[in-house]
């Protein structure tokens, strides 16, 4: 699934290149497609939460977390950081140290203006927002796990609930001027409900709430056969709403559906088309994608002719070539970079301590939790 959100953000810059020879078409890929990164960051940001809180792990202690995400994340960014800067340079561009180093400090979406949250490598603006998920989860996590059961639909509802708002409250009260330089649509509003790492955070906790959801038997039943074609509607409606709801509200819910589908159909062993051989190593590859597709794209462009433009067929022909070789330049950077680090830094050589008891519900396996206690009770009785 990683990779399909990742494909989703690759086409959405691939809209913004300007590659067809007919305006309109690139008007339209701008308006349309260029939608779909949105989808793929939000997805992103939800599985983040998702995943960190099913696979907690009971004796883990706060800084060995720390360590497997810094160590995931950070060499892939450092690594594209330096290529950036150095086609920058290349290409006979001015390298801005004043908006390069808050990048590398992975503090570069906590400021306002494009030159600096977009600075070097555009995708990066992301992971700014993933070290706050991340400093955050060991204590948000915890807390969430006080949330008694019955309670989990509330929380969930309110959650979701601020994501709809936000946008509204920055219509209101946020100044719709200047214009961002990439779209129609005001720029202040674009980095408040699209950049701005606490409201992201919403993203974040309806993961983990999902999470808690899941594994207590409490989300709804509803399969990846009939999520996907609801993800998929909703996709429609992204296209004809503002830009504003579009970044998250509409698709917030399918997404979630999505997600806790697949999470299901692993736990009980049914079909899905995410859980091939091909699949599972897009799936690894996926963010050492995310994060050199766009480099590949922009320069890549730029290497054939900046300005050059094609007829349907030879832009199709060219981008699925991007694609290509953003493929084989993630499965580089996966293998030298994400997989090494991740070896030999990503674990502690100290035994942890053993930590205060976590609740039961975390080490209940997953398939324990998903069977209601009736149905436990039958099986218990047959195994007898």
């Amino acid at each position: 699934m990683r990779f399909i959100a990742a494909l989703f953000v690759f086409l959405a810059h691939i809209a913004i290149e300007n590659l067809w020879d007919d305006p309109e078409v690139n008007e339209s890929m701008t308006l349309t497609v260029n939608r779909l990164g949105w989808v793929g960051v939000g997805f992103f940001f939800i599985l983040s939460g998702f995943v960190l809180t099913w696979s907690a792990r009971p004796k883990d202690t706060v800084r060995a977390f720390w360590r497997r995400r810094l160590m995931k994340v950070y060499p892939n960014h450092l690594v594209t950081l330096v290529i950036g800067a150095l086609l920058l340079l290349w290409t006979g561009q001015a390298l801005n140290l004043g908006n390069t180093v808050p990048g590398a400090l992975l503090i570069q979406s906590w400021f306002p203006s494009p030159n600096v949250f977009s600075s070097t490598n555009r995708p990066a603006w992301s992971l700014a927002c993933e070290a706050l998920f991340y400093l955050s989860f060991p204590l948000l996590h915890r807390l969430i796990l006080r949330i008694p059961r019955n309670r989990l639909w509330a929380w969930t509802a309110g959650v979701l609930a601020a994501v709809v708002l936000v946008p509204v409250c920055v219509q209101l009260f946020v100044p719709d001027r200047p214009l961002a330089p990439w779209a129609d649509i005001p720029l202040r509003h674009f980095y408040v409900v699209y950049n701005l790492p606490p409201v992201r955070m919403l993203d974040f906790t309806l993961g983990i709430l999902l999470a808690r959801l899941v594994r207590t038997g409490k989300w709804l039943p509803v399969r990846l056969s009939a999520a996907i074609p609801l993800l998929g509607v909703s996709l429609v409606v992204l296209m004809f709403v503002p830009a504003i709801y579009g970044m998250l509200a509409v698709t917030v819910v399918p997404l979630m559906m999505v997600i806790a589908a697949g999470a299901q159909a692993d736990v009980n062993g049914t079909r899905s088309p995410f859980r091939g051989r091909v699949m599972i190593w897009l799936g690894e590859v996926s963010f050492a994608f995310y994060m050199v597709h766009d480099l590949v794209l922009h320069y890549g462009h730029r290497l054939i002719g900046a300005e050059k433009t094609w007829s349907t067929p030879g832009a199709i022909g060219i981008s699925v070539l991007f694609a290509v070789a953003s493929l084989f330049f993630a499965w580089l950077l996966y293998t030298l970079v994400e997989r090494p680090a991740m070896t030999r830094w990503g674990r502690s050589s100290r035994p942890a301590k053993e930590p205060r008891p976590e609740p039961a519900e975390v080490r209940v396996p997953p398939v324990g939790d998903l069977i209601p206690p009736q149905a436990e009770r039958e099986k218990t009785a047959v195994d007898r």
